[in-house]
This record gives C-alpha cells, structure tokens and sequence, in this order.
C-alpha cells in the first residue's frame, strides 16, 4: 500500500503519521528510509519526499522487528515470533528463511564476513546467517 503523509519534519512529534508501532528504521543505499511494523506485519519505506510504502509480510502475525542494510544490496529483517530472518529487495519482493526454533531473532547487522548476523532474545546468543 502506498500513501502519501505530511512531510516528514511534521511527523517528528506524531506517532499517529505511522499506522503501526515501528521498531527499527536504516537509511540504505537507495536514497529512502526503511523500517520494520512490529504490530502491523509489514516493511515500511518512506521516501523522501514523505510517500510510505507498506509491505505486508507473508508470515502472518511474524512480528518483525530489526532491519540492516546487507552486503548483497538488499535489506534483511527479523522476524520474532516466527523465528525467521526475512530479504526484501528495493523493489519490494520479500523472501523468508527460518532460523533455529524458538530462539526469537531480534536485532540484526552486516558482518564484516558478507553474511547476517542477528541476536536471539530468547535463545540468549548472537547467530550468523549464511547469505546464500
């Protein structure tokens, strides 16, 4: 879904310009801004001219809450409740790939080595995530 909002320097004080709670938001190589939709189960982008895009992810009720820009050029999310760590590209198109069961992936970054890397909350341990 894409809508155009206030610019975004009227937003600073409103969290009511985003439908749902955001967790996380990367400025990335293409110019716009990036964020997850924990409660809404989406991607965002906002461009700079203040047009968001939402994309739903496939996972229901997935709980995305982390986002980092990789070294392939796309972005890489977390995925709480559906312990999954999910690719979307800059045009939008999402992939998922599950992780270990249970272990709640939360944050998550760009390795040195070229791969993911991402905490588990619940697994209490930093895993890597071999990018394919």
């Amino acid at each position: 879904m894409t809508r155009q909002v206030e610019p975004l320097a009227s937003c600073r004080l409103r969290p009511a310009c985003l439908a749902s709670s955001s967790s996380r938001v990367r400025q990335v190589c293409d110019g716009n801004l990036w964020f997850t939709e924990y409660f809404g189960n989406n991607i965002g982008k906002i461009t700079p001219s203040g047009v968001i895009t939402e994309f739903p992810i496939p996972t229901a009720s997935s709980y995305p809450y982390g986002i980092a820009s990789g070294p392939d050029g796309n972005l890489w999310f977390t995925e709480y409740s559906a312990n999954k760590i999910g690719r979307i590209t800059t045009a939008g198109a999402i992939r998922e790939s599950g992780s270990k069961g249970g272990v709640g992936p939360i944050s998550i970054a760009a390795g040195p080595d070229g791969n993911i890397w991402f905490t588990e909350y619940m697994g209490n341990a930093i895993s890597e995530f071999r990018i394919p």
